[in-house]
């Protein structure tokens, strides 16, 4: 490394020189072909004057115009390379970390600066494929910053069209609202996505939805005698969908359950259909 221009902490704008690489052999290189490339012209346009004139062969014509696109290709190579001996800043943003010094080597994958702009942050997560058909563009999110203690509402700006062989997701982005000045790159947050919604559900602690053998889910729902005391009636239910230990049901059998009953919660694998159990008030 030649030069370093800036220190961390530093603003920054889009294209602005961060960090010269040394270019000495390959300045020495383009002198030589910008000399090359003004012989192949010079020598290109004689030949056409020529052959404009019906004088020399079309082959030396060819071959001169052959030369000289060859010289112009070379030298435009060059320069470019030359112009990749520069690093600049690719966005406008804050110098972060400079991981160089002057006189390191230099490589073409190594890391040399690191410039951050949180003007335009956005989150990434990885979901599950069996959501894939859930989940779309805009649906409404709730972010969480466990280490912040800070909270947004937002949506989902891209829906991931490519799921990874190696853990079976794929990939969602949330854009941050501006003003969220504590963002920083690899923050961790927790983003709760709405992937369903239901007007008038039923709705049950998870726990309290059992399995049998043949794995048909069921609950134990009391229905009311006398003296505090009811007796259990075994409902078979389909599971719809499941959210922070509360599981949306529907009955197998129409009409089996109209919302409102009591559920056998604690001690439900020890109930059996017809049990007459009784109704502890707190």
């Amino acid at each position: 490394m030649k030069r370093v221009y800036v220190k961390a902490g530093d603003k920054v704008r889009a294209g602005q020189l961060l960090i010269t690489i040394d270019n000495d052999m390959a300045q020495k290189q383009l002198a030589q072909a910008q000399a090359g490339a003004e012989l192949a012209k010079t020598a290109f346009d004689r030949q056409k004057a020529l052959w404009d004139q019906k004088i020399g062969s079309e082959m030396q014509f060819l071959q001169a115009k052959s030369q000289n696109e060859q010289a112009v290709a070379g030298l435009a190579a060059l320069q470019e390379q030359i112009r990749l001996t520069n690093i600049t800043a690719p966005f406008d943003g804050v110098v972060d970390e400079i991981m160089m010094r002057e006189g390191d080597m230099a490589g073409p994958m190594q890391p040399a600066v690191r410039v951050v702009n949180l003007s335009s942050v956005q989150l990434e997560a990885d979901v599950p494929e069996s959501y894939l058909g859930t989940i779309t563009n805009g649906a409404p999110v709730k972010v969480a910053f466990p280490s912040l203690n800070e909270t947004f509402d937002g949506e989902l700006a891209h829906v991931g069209q490519f799921i990874d062989p190696s853990n079976r997701t794929f990939k969602v982005t949330v854009h941050v609202p501006k003003g969220e000045a504590l963002m920083r790159p690899n923050l961790l947050s927790e983003i709760s996505i709405l992937d369903k919604k239901i007007d008038s559900a039923l709705v049950v602690p998870s726990r309290t939805v059992l399995q049998d053998v043949e794995g048909n889910n069921y609950i134990y729902v009391l229905d009311a005698t006398k003296d505090n005391e009811a007796v259990a009636r075994k409902v078979m239910v389909k599971r719809i969908s499941e959210y922070n230990g509360k599981l949306s049901i529907a009955p197998v059998e129409a009409g089996a359950l109209k919302g409102g009953e009591l559920v056998v919660d604690e001690g439900a694998k020890n109930v059996t259909e017809g049990n007459t159990v009784r109704v502890a008030k707190k």
